[in-house]
């Protein structure tokens, strides 16, 4: 794959958004998803009241989603140009 073409992040995205479906599918196994939604909106809260940063209970899953899926991704991206560019 070219190191320039962007390629790399594409292929990133789509390993973040299918490993995170694959984690959700495996959550569902162990926990409840009511649980996890508690669990996931009262770590939320925490971090964000650690931070100082004001925020509705009712989006703290979501931003957690999303930041699950950009740590995902530079993982998958910072794997492969360590593997491929040195």
């Amino acid at each position: 794959m070219a190191h320039r073409t962007g390629a790399s992040h594409a292929i990133a995205a789509l390993a973040a958004m299918v490993s995170a479906s694959y984690l959700k599918d495996v959550l569902k196994h162990l926990v409840s998803a009511r649980d996890l939604v508690a669990y996931a909106n009262a770590a939320g809260v925490q971090l964000a009241d650690q931070v100082g940063v004001a925020s509705a209970t009712d989006t703290v899953a979501g931003v957690a989603a999303a930041g699950l899926l950009v740590a995902l991704t530079f993982v998958w991206g910072w794997a492969y140009h360590h593997s491929v560019i040195g």
